[in-house]
């Protein structure tokens, strides 16, 4: 017995010894991949600084370049906001204290330009760098700021009319001529409001303006609520979120979206939305369960013992095929009708070739013809006197065509009513009559958009026509 023991603690000892051996080589191979993943993820974390740092100075120089005004107003408060916040909540004593110093030289900066802006030294600035000219020249009585000012009293203005759903998207230059009555000191048409809560309020009225703010006040409380008790990296980074969405609100005070700032707004709104969740603050194990259990389908499609698999493969050849559909209709359509429209405007064009192209642009998107009409029916006008007779016969057959279903889809576009007065003010070459219908389209012009130069414009030639053919 007592050697079967001896043998058996033996066997017992030696397998234990071969176990932990094997343990203490797993143990090492993970940590060699540990270090090796460790490594690469810190190569690849400087890769993409560099790239970031790359960028921010290629970004930087643009804004400097351009001297716009509105960007880099939008940029210095962006950095004021960021210096305050952290001066009040940031974690890292020394950045603290350079928030605090930078606060003061903005300050001091600021003091110090308004007070020296008409110095020889500033002046002599002024007139090297253009962004340094812009600022130092800006008053009340800029250019820039007038017509602005006088856009932004006519949006307010034609918003009382239709307060609860606005004019319409992309109508704001419908409402701009209703209300517009400084023509003879702005010379610019603004079809966008440079301003973007007063744009929300005129084209989508209170509805649209309170959507749109109730985005940026739930994004607020994600930046607070998040921003709160953090580590000094995540705090940063949430700031910097912030700081960047407080720089693109300020510059569309002064300025209006493209594709490229309104792209940026979407993916800064979708970091906030994903700091947001419950998974953001667990570890990567964690944040897969959490996945997993928000991923797993309801208790009710359980009892009705739906196929996981099935319900996913159902919803995705659902969703593919609506977004296929609507790649195809909301933008590709549009994109052809762009290009035929682009046709259209080729100044002294073969008038059958802008005769097709006007009918492919119209007929592709017709919920987006009077953009063509308008810019057919002048190009016709321009080009009248280098018609041939035939031409001239075919012109204003399709113009007489189009403008009815122009003004029945738009009849508040006062654009539609002018192009139609010019035309038939310079067909009336062909025929006097014409300008009985002329004036009815100028009355009407001047109706919809009394203060603007084309409604003058519209009137004076008028008169002039009507002594000449002696009407």
């Amino acid at each position: 017995v007592a050697l079967i023991c001896s043998s058996f603690k033996q066997n017992l000892s030696n397998g234990n010894r071969r176990l932990e051996s094997s343990n203490s080589r797993t143990r090492a191979r993970r940590r060699r991949v540990r270090n090796q993943s460790q490594s690469i993820r810190l190569n690849n974390l400087i890769l993409w600084r560099v790239f970031w740092g790359f960028a921010l100075v290629i970004n930087m120089m643009a804004l400097v370049l351009s001297g716009t005004r509105g960007a880099i107003i939008g940029f210095v408060i962006a950095l004021l906001f960021t210096s305050l916040v952290y001066l009040i909540k940031g974690h890292i004593e020394l950045i603290r204290k350079v928030s605090l110093t930078f606060l003061f030289a903005i300050a001091i900066a600021l003091t110090a330009f308004l007070g020296f802006r008409n110095s020889d030294m500033i002046q002599a600035i002024a007139k090297v760098h253009p962004m340094a000219s812009r600022f130092v020249n800006l008053d009340l009585k800029d250019p820039s700021v007038v017509s602005r000012w006088h856009t932004w009293d006519a949006g307010l203005r034609a918003s009382l009319d239709k307060p609860i759903l606005g004019w319409g998207p992309e109508n704001f230059i419908v409402a701009w001529g209703r209300y517009f009555d400084a023509s003879e000191i702005v010379k610019e048409r603004f079809d966008q409001a440079h301003n973007k809560l007063i744009e929300e309020l005129t084209t989508r009225g209170i509805i649209g303006l309170g959507t749109y703010m109730a985005i940026w006040v739930l994004a607020a409380m994600a930046v607070v609520k998040r921003i709160r008790n953090k580590n000094a990296a995540e705090q940063g980074f949430i700031l910097l979120i912030a700081s960047a969405l407080c720089a693109y609100f300020a510059q569309n005070l002064f300025l209006f979206d493209t594709l490229s700032t309104y792209s940026q707004f979407i993916v800064l709104i979708s970091l906030l939305v994903c700091i947001n969740r419950e998974s953001w603050d667990q570890s990567d194990n964690q944040a897969v369960e959490y996945v997993l259990t928000e991923g797993k389908v309801s208790s009710l499609s359980q009892r009705i013992k739906i196929d996981r698999l099935l319900a996913i493969s159902i919803c995705l050849v659902l969703s593919t095929g609506a977004m296929l559909f609507s790649i195809y209709w909301f933008n590709l359509k549009p994109y052809n009708a762009a290009q035929h429209t682009v046709q259209v405007g080729i100044p002294n064009q073969i008038w059958d070739s802008k005769k097709e192209a006007f009918e492919d642009a119209v007929g592709t998107a017709p919920g987006l013809a009077n953009y063509p009409r308008i810019l057919m029916i002048q190009s016709i006008t321009t080009e009248w006197i280098n018609f041939s007779l035939e031409e001239r016969q075919e012109a204003y057959e399709l113009v007489e065509r189009e403008s009815v279903k122009a003004i029945k889809q738009e009849p508040e576009n006062w654009r539609i009513f002018y192009v139609l007065a010019r035309f038939y003010q310079m067909s009336a070459t062909e025929d006097q009559n014409r300008l009985d219908k002329a004036d009815e389209f100028v009355t009407k012009t001047e109706e919809l958009a009394p203060g603007t130069t084309e409604a003058k414009l519209a009137r004076e030639l008028s008169v002039k026509l009507n002594e000449f053919y002696s009407r």
